[in-house]
């Protein structure tokens, strides 16, 4: 059963309650039991516990280490691909300005 983690569990909440699904009403847990009760939404088929940024740690379904990784596989603007295409830009500018100055 999935975990979700979200800035906004509220909204989350708000989300899978308007679509008939049971969020924290003390249902009985059967796979998700150490998600917390408030946090715990229980489907006809299944289970989600929402997790808070601040919560990530408390996480079962994936480790502090998996999401260190994740985040830093994400590509930045300043990434040394994205340096050197922008140098390259500003240089094939710089050049074309003077071309056409003359």
């Amino acid at each position: 059963m999935p975990e979700v983690l979200t800035k906004y569990p509220e909204s989350m909440v708000y989300i899978l309650e308007s679509a008939g699904v049971k969020c924290g009403t003390g249902t009985k847990q059967q796979i998700l039991v150490d998600c917390p009760p408030k946090d715990f939404c229980s489907l006809p088929l299944g289970e989600i516990c929402i997790y808070r940024l601040k919560d990530a740690t408390s996480m079962t379904q994936i480790s502090a280490a998996e999401l260190n990784d994740a985040f830093n596989q994400v590509p930045t603007i300043y990434s040394d691909i994205n340096v050197l295409l922008l140098m390259l830009s500003c240089l094939f500018g710089l050049i074309f300005g003077l071309l056409l100055r003359k």
